[in-house]
This record gives C-alpha cells, sequence and structure tokens, in this order.
C-alpha cells in the first residue's frame, strides 16, 4: 500500500465535503493531529477507522487503500484487492512461521545437546560403597566412599582391635593396573572423612575408583605388630536410573548378588521385616517396639545397610546390639546406668570367632536364639 498516495486522497475526499481536519476528528472522536498524519502519509488509519471514513465519504474501504475512486480502468483492481491483501498477509504469516520454526528448531537442538551432554557427564557418576574390613586381630566395619566427578569422599571408620594395644600408624594404600602402590594417607587413625576435590587437594582421582574399591589395604602398626587387611567397598547406590523409585532398595536387588555363602537370601528376610514390621519412609527403616513389665525392646532393620539393630532396657542396662546381614558380624554394647561397669565386643558369626575384646559366648547365643535366628532362617526359606 502506497501510504503517501492514501494521505493525498483523504485530503482529497475531505475537502470534497467541505470539512476541516477538526471536522473530521471529531465524528471520529480522535485528534486532530491523527487526521494530519494520516492525510501526510505518516501513519495509517486502523480497520475500524477506515470503515468510518468510508462512510463519511461516501466511498469503499478498497477505494480508500487504492487511493483513488473506483472507475472503468481500476473496477478489476479495486474489487479484488481484498483478496490481494488477505494473500500478502498470509505470505508474511508464513515467512514468519518459517522463521520462528527455524528459531524453535535451533532452541531444540541446542537443548537436546546440552541434555545429552550433560547426561553423559553426570549418569552413573556418583558412587556409594559401605566400607569394611575383617581380619582375626583387626575390624572396620563402619566405613563409607562416595565417588563423583567433582568430589569425593572416603569414610574408613574407626579401627577395632581385639585386645588392648594402641595402634601406632594406619596406611590407607591401594595398588593400579601395574601393580603400583599409593598411600592415600598415612595417620595414627581412620575415623576421619578424606575429601578429594578434581585439580585441587587430590588424594585420589574419580579415574581410579575401580582400582581403589578392588584393591584397597590398611596397614595397621600396633606395638611393634603389623596388621594388613583387604578392604571390601560393596555398591549401596549409583544415579544409574532413569526414573527413582523410593520403595527400591539402593542395593542391587540382583539375588545371585545378595545371596551371602550361598545360605540366606536377603530379599526373603526383608519379606519378613515388611511384613511384621512397621515401615519409617523417612528413615528408610522398618520397625518394631515391644514393651512389658520387665523389658523396654526396640528393633530396627535398615534398607540401605542390611544392618539390624536391637535396644534392650531393664534392670538398669542399656544393651545395644548391632548385627549385618551380609558380614555376619554382631557388635554388642552393654551400659549399666547406675554403674560404670561397660561391656562391648564384636562377634563373627560366619567364623564362628572373637574379633574384637572378649567376646562372651553365652551373650552371643542368646542374641542368635532371641533374635537373629528367626531372621536368618526365614532367609533360608525357599
Amino acid at each position: 500500500m502506497d501510504k503517501e498516495k492514501i494521505g493525498k486522497f483523504l485530503t482529497e475526499l475531505r475537502k470534497s465535503k467541505n470539512m476541516t481536519q477538526s471536522d473530521v476528528s471529531k465524528l471520529l472522536y480522535t485528534s486532530r493531529e491523527n487526521i494530519s498524519k494520516w492525510e501526510r502519509g505518516i501513519n495509517m488509519p486502523t480497520p475500524d477507522t477506515l470503515l468510518e471514513l468510508s462512510k463519511i465519504y461516501d466511498v469503499s474501504v478498497n477505494e480508500i487503500l487504492i487511493g483513488e475512486r473506483k472507475s472503468d480502468v481500476n473496477q478489476e483492481q479495486i474489487d479484488n484487492f481484498s483478496a490481494v491483501i488477505l494473500k500478502e498477509t498470509n505470505v508474511k504469516i508464513k515467512k514468519i512461521k518459517k522463521c520462528l520454526i527455524v528459531v524453535l528448531s535451533i532452541l531444540i537442538f541446542i537443548i537436546v545437546l546440552f541434555l545429552f551432554y550433560y547426561f553423559l557427564n553426570t549418569y552413573n557418576s556418583i558412587h556409594v560403597f559401605l566400607v569394611s574390613g575383617v581380619n582375626e586381630n583387626v575390624s572396620t566395619v563402619d566405613g563409607i566412599a562416595i565417588f563423583s566427578k567433582g568430589k569425593s569422599y572416603i569414610k574408613l571408620g574407626k579401627v577395632k582391635l581385639n585386645n588392648d594395644k594402641t595402634i601406632d600408624n594406619i596406611d590407607f594404600f591401594y595398588y593400579d593396573k601395574l601393580g603400583n602402590k599409593y598411600t592415600i594417607v598415612s595417620s595414627n587413625e581412620a575415623d576421619y572423612t578424606l575429601i578429594s576435590i578434581n585439580s585441587y587437594n587430590q588424594y585420589f582421582s574419580y579415574k581410579e575408583m575401580n582400582f581403589i574399591k578392588e584393591n584397597s589395604y590398611l596397614k595397621i602398626i600396633h606395638e611393634g605388630t603389623e596388621e594388613i587387611i583387604k578392604l571390601d567397598f560393596r555398591e549401596d547406590m549409583s544415579n544409574n536410573h532413569f526414573f527413582y523409585n523410593e520403595n527400591s532398595n539402593s542395593i542391587n536387588l540382583n539375588k545371585d548378588v545378595l545371596r551371602q555363602s550361598g545360605d540366606i537370601d536377603i530379599l526373603n528376610i526383608e519379606n519378613y521385616f515388611k511384613d511384621n514390621f512397621q515401615y519409617d519412609r523417612k528413615n528408610r527403616q522398618y520397625h518394631k517396639q515391644i514393651r512389658t513389665k520387665e523389658k523396654s525392646i526396640d528393633i530396627y532393620y535398615s534398607i540401605d545397610t542390611y544392618n539390624i539393630t536391637i535396644f534392650e532396657k531393664y534392670n538398669n542396662k542399656d544393651i545395644q546390639i548391632s548385627y549385618n546381614l551380609t558380614t555376619g558380624i554382631i557388635e554388642y554394647d552393654e551400659n549399666f546406668s547406675l554403674k560404670t561397669i561397660t561391656k562391648k565386643f564384636i562377634y563373627d558369626t560366619k567364623n564362628n570367632k572373637c574379633i574384637f575384646d572378649v567376646c562372651d559366648e553365652n551373650i552371643v547365643e542368646k542374641i542368635l536364639n532371641n533374635y537373629l535366628n528367626n531372621f536368618i532362617d526365614y532367609g533360608k526359606k525357599k
């Protein structure tokens, strides 16, 4: 459309009606400045204003948009002008749509590329391991290791000796694929957390995770005696699932993995707790409480660590019993509320041996008969 031609035509139409710009502005409820801009070809009237102008000047909207009155010469052009405008509008809309499609396609490609890059760098990049190590003289059973590409942690737990000897030094080391020995830390205790950040304060690398978990050892020196135990890294969790299921165990539920020594199926034991205990979703554990006049008992089972914890209170005694289904180790801690006597020991039920302090076999037998055999026998069911 030729704005200048339309403006001159509007001026001619107004003058042919002997009207001023002010007269037209009053009829259209607009300012005289708007009338002036239309007639000078600066602006165009809105569609509803064009309709009102066509009524005032006794012409069609198409005649105004063409900028001349209808005649034999331009009759076809004026009659078909609406179709031309519609076609031009459709062409512009198609161009706009095409540009939008191109822009959206580029944005989607960038987003997909970013998500793919993010997926490659984060999928299965976080691993949590439960760390333990036991021999006839030394044990550490409450360690944890977290490996990620940005930051990793290893907490070995407290090393326990089955005698009263003092630990002089502890070396935590591993062997790489070439058999080279790498000492991660050397200290007189292990109950602390190592934090390794990539490219900074790097005790160990995420890339070395497989070698660390398969070939890690502790060397414990106590009063001239040297003990070496191999550490067991049991994977508890990794972010290798597309969808999180809060009711599933964090450890792989493959039965071949969960069977220990071919005689205990942890899945069956967990079904026992599911049927007979209350589930605490927040802490991911099962709980049962038993109260009598003489005794108070609380039993907990953690689905993340496979640990059964029992608290007994009676006759001014506070007793805590911990049993791990995978290691078969009992930790017993007895405190007297009104006395200073304390009894502690660790017993390996799989090998029937005491591994820390002096174990009371009568207490071990009571624990097995009163509590653990119920769970273990249930795990042996087919």
